[in-house]
């Protein structure tokens, strides 16, 4: 499996935000070929319950690691009410483990809800 091909043609992304990305740049760019793949992954991320297989689940987990700000967005437009469950889970483990000083979990919280909110403005502006 090799994330540089993405799992299905850009013509059947049902991500805006995704077909925004496309738009953006040219696919002539091996960079920007590269970033729209990832995303069009952490799409099926999203969309899929788990991983086909131990390979493919350590790809994902590799860019989802890499990209967490573009995974929150597109959660937050494909499945919003599990968006809002994982930020409710995670103030919840936040509370129950301690792991990390309050403030700290705090910071992650806000930016996982700011990356929600810019892609709701996002669509609210296009849609003005």
């Amino acid at each position: 499996m090799n994330y540089e091909t993405p799992p299905k043609p850009y013509k059947e992304v049902e991500s805006e935000y995704i077909r925004r990305q496309i738009r953006k740049g040219k696919l002539d760019d091996e960079n920007h070929r590269k970033y729209i793949h990832e995303l069009i992954w952490l799409e099926k991320c999203v969309l899929q319950d788990r991983p086909a297989g131990w390979p493919t689940g350590m790809m994902l987990q590799k860019i989802c690691d890499k990209r967490s700000g573009e995974l929150d967005i597109i959660r937050t437009e494909l499945k919003p009410e599990e968006a809002e469950l994982r930020n409710a889970k995670i103030i919840v483990k936040a509370i129950e483990d301690s792991l990390e000083p309050p403030e700290v979990e705090a910071e992650h919280i806000k930016k996982r809800l700011e990356n929600q909110n810019t892609w709701k403005r996002m669509v609210e502006a296009e849609n003005v």
